[in-house]
């Protein structure tokens, strides 16, 4: 699988564009079904898409941490 790279300037966008279409290439050669997304990518192209993430995480992971299934280990 390629691996993210910082960049900046105009042909940031098309670089990025680049990595995730060469990771869906790999996904299909090797039939895997997660594609990893680089936070930074999202939060610098869907800003509110990246807080309604980072916001339902932090929510089920309360969630989960108060379960009575976690606090019988």
């Amino acid at each position: 699988m390629p691996t993210s790279s910082v960049t900046t300037g105009p042909s940031s966008t098309a670089t990025r564009v680049h990595f995730y279409i060469e990771q869906v290439k790999g996904m299909a050669e090797f039939k895997l079904t997660t594609l990893y997304v680089d936070y930074q990518h999202l939060l610098d192209s869907h800003d509110l898409l990246a807080r309604a993430i980072t916001q339902q995480y932090y929510r089920s992971a309360l969630a989960l941490a108060a379960s009575p299934l976690s606090s019988s280990r």
